[in-house]
């Protein structure tokens, strides 16, 4: 999978905004990714807006050593919520 978005982003870097086109308004607050996979989009959009909460969701909670303290990772695990931080 890693390689695929590697491709993307070569394929795609002509794009302002290589993570994503919808607008951000200026006055956002939060960000919610379903299906966060491993997270890096996630990682990736909240180190580009720091003063944004950005929430990834996923069935499993993604093994990441590293998340910027604007970055909340959670997954479910069997009807629990277990939140990264």
């Amino acid at each position: 999978m890693q390689a695929q978005h590697l491709a993307f982003f070569v394929l795609d870097s002509q794009q302002k905004n290589p993570f994503f086109r919808s607008p951000i308004a200026k006055d956002a607050q939060n960000i919610l990714d379903l299906g966060t996979g491993h997270a890096d989009w996630a990682i990736g959009v909240a180190d580009m807006f720091p003063e944004i909460t950005v929430h990834g969701l996923d069935l499993y909670p993604p093994p990441q050593p590293f998340v910027p303290p604007n970055c909340i990772l959670e997954g479910m695990l069997c009807r629990k919520l277990e939140t990264i931080r």
